[in-house]
């Protein structure tokens, strides 16, 4: 009996190629949406490629305007269900589209149903994950888990919710899938991964956390803040997340107050100030890089916890405060301390001048 494979071959590219659109738009197009959760994709009898394309426009949140284009191969000549998806992701740049990441899924179809294969699924096995509410450890590079630091980390970001007068949802845990070796892109099957590579969260379509930092293992405090934020409902301006998050977790795997005594040069020496008080001296038009401001913020919100507390964070995450200007942020968390915006800055300036500094890391 002759069956015309080629109509078949190309229905099922269509299967494949609707069932990642679709996915993808699921996932708000971020790269790292390849964490999250796997299943076999239900797809309309007659949905095609285009169909699938439009259904991911008016069903997405892009973010950055993002695009992504696949290739879809066929990878056994003797089958027609087995396909290999080349997935590009670009994101818009000032020479045009940049390549954000290259990965590479094996997919099998059957019928209309489309099953994308993680490739770290078949090496994972119960003795790589934790649960310690409200976090699920996923190691994705061998060995065991650190269950002492994965306890801190779940204790950190519960505190967090807890000053912050956030509420955990029932029964949802984030998923913290991490390798402490740094080559956490390559197992996941990237070819190619443009995109910051020390750790990221998201929310889609389940909260997720990815630790790449050799040494951060379980308790990457950056994004354990970010976690803690995660369950926020509304949630928070990303500008806000952002700040709170380093002011709260730190970042470059150090704590806020780490990284001001160890590593501030970085920030600093991008603006080409001597210190942190020239850096807030700075006219906006002078700044050399977006990201200044969520800095500044940062150090805002230290002081202001400091100054006044958990209340007082409490207010900023709960009120409707402008974040977006440097201008909107000193006045915004002037106006939670009860001070002027220009004696906001000379205080926050004189707590972390030099000396200030200089005192306060000396007692660690």
């Amino acid at each position: 009996m002759f069956v015309d494979t080629t109509n078949l071959i190309s229905r099922y590219r269509q299967i494949v190629a609707a069932s990642w659109c679709v996915y993808l738009a699921s996932a708000s197009f971020e790269p790292y949406a390849y964490l999250a959760r796997w299943t076999d994709l239900q797809i309309e009898e007659g949905l095609t490629l285009d169909a699938g394309i439009e259904w991911a426009r008016s069903n997405a949140s892009i973010v950055n305007g993002a695009r992504i284009r696949f290739r879809v191969d066929q990878t056994d000549s003797g089958r027609v269900d087995r396909f290999l998806v080349t997935s590009t992701i670009e994101r818009p740049d000032s020479d045009g589209w940049k390549i954000a990441a290259v990965h590479h899924i094996p997919v099998t179809v059957s019928k209309d149903t489309a099953r994308f294969e993680a490739p770290f699924s078949k090496t994972l096995n119960t003795s790589l994950r934790y649960v310690v509410a409200p976090l699920e450890f996923i190691r994705l590079d061998g060995g065991t888990v650190d269950t002492a630091r994965a306890n801190a980390a779940g204790a950190f970001v519960t505190d967090i919710r807890r000053r912050l007068g956030i509420e955990s949802p029932s029964g949802e845990n984030v998923r913290y899938f991490y390798t402490n070796s740094g080559n956490g892109q390559d197992l996941l099957g990237f070819s190619q991964f443009d995109a910051p590579t020390d750790g990221f969260s998201g929310k889609q379509p389940v909260p997720f956390i990815f630790a790449n930092v050799a040494g951060a293992g379980e308790a990457y405090w950056h994004e354990l803040a970010h976690a803690a934020l995660s369950a926020r409902t509304p949630a928070l301006d990303q500008s806000l997340e952002e700040s709170l998050s380093k002011a709260l977790g730190g970042t470059m795997n150090r704590t806020w107050s780490q990284f001001t005594c160890e590593k501030r040069s970085l920030i600093l020496d991008r603006e080409l100030v001597k210190d942190v008080p020239s850096l807030f001296a700075k006219p906006d038009a002078e700044l050399k890089t977006s990201t200044t401001r969520e800095w500044e913020t940062a150090f805002l919100i230290d002081f202001l916890a400091m100054k006044s507390g958990d209340n007082a964070l409490r207010t900023l995450v709960n009120g409707s405060y402008d974040l977006s200007t440097r201008s909107a942020a000193r006045s915004s968390i002037a106006n939670i301390i009860g001070v002027a915006p220009a004696e906001l800055v000379r205080q926050v300036s004189a707590y972390n001048s030099d000396s200030a500094l200089g005192g306060r890391c000396k007692k660690k």
